[in-house]
């Protein structure tokens, strides 16, 4: 009976190892299986978030995380710097890159990092569009709490534009939007002249395009 009772005992012991060893061999499988999904994003390249505070106004212009500095004005002498980030960017689109045929998605995400606009003066640039400082509004971005520190929004002419500005320096300058295509092209030569004005260029990074006063007419194909 003690030896019937052994050969049991045994049995079992070595179907419970043979079983573990199964759990132990399929485990990496299992954890495969489960691993996350990978982490796409809708932009392949994104600026720094600003500094925020602590208060807001329901009239602030309000914006998406994505639209942030997506169009935005830079400094001439800046043009090497710019003309390196669209390349990165490029590199992005080609190699990084996935189309559902609706949707492209990116693998890879760049974040920008340019140095502020110098000469560019808050007053002179309200004056330039005829505006007061009435007129401005405060930068709101959702997600995020309060407001943007120094920023500034106005629409004039049939498009809206936003920045950055500490005391009577502005340290970014960027387009959000324009009502209507014809809006837009009648405000190019507006673009035109505040560009030449100030030394700037116009990068659409999303766009891959960088224009001059010159060229900013090609905004609309014209």
């Amino acid at each position: 009976m003690k030896k019937i009772l052994f050969i049991c005992c045994a049995l079992m012991l070595l179907i419970s190892c043979r079983e573990k060893k199964k759990v132990v061999q399929q485990a990496p499988e299992a954890a495969r299986a489960q691993a996350p999904p990978e982490i796409r994003s809708n932009m392949p390249t994104v600026a720094a978030m600003p500094d925020f505070e602590n208060k807001g106004d329901t009239s602030n212009m309000r914006l998406h995380e994505d639209e942030w500095r997506q169009i935005e004005f830079v400094a001439m002498k800046q043009r090497p710097l710019a003309d390196s980030i669209m390349a990165i960017i490029s590199d992005i689109y080609a190699h990084h890159a996935q189309s559902d045929g609706q949707y492209t998605t990116f693998s890879k995400i760049y974040e920008r990092d340019l140095p502020p606009l110098a000469d560019m003066n808050y007053g002179r640039l309200l004056s330039f569009f005829g505006l007061n400082g009435m007129q401005v509004k405060n930068i709101t971005i959702y997600n995020h709490p309060g407001q943007v520190v120094g920023g500034f929004g106005f629409s004039t002419n049939g498009l809206s534009f936003y920045g950055i500005r500490q005391d009577d320096r502005v340290s970014v300058f960027c387009i959000r939007s324009a009502e209507s295509e014809d809006a837009l092209k009648q405000a190019l030569p507006l673009l035109s002249r505040l560009m030449k004005q100030e030394r700037l260029l116009l990068a659409d990074w999303r766009k891959m395009k960088i224009f001059d006063s010159k060229n900013v007419k090609s905004l609309l194909g014209v």
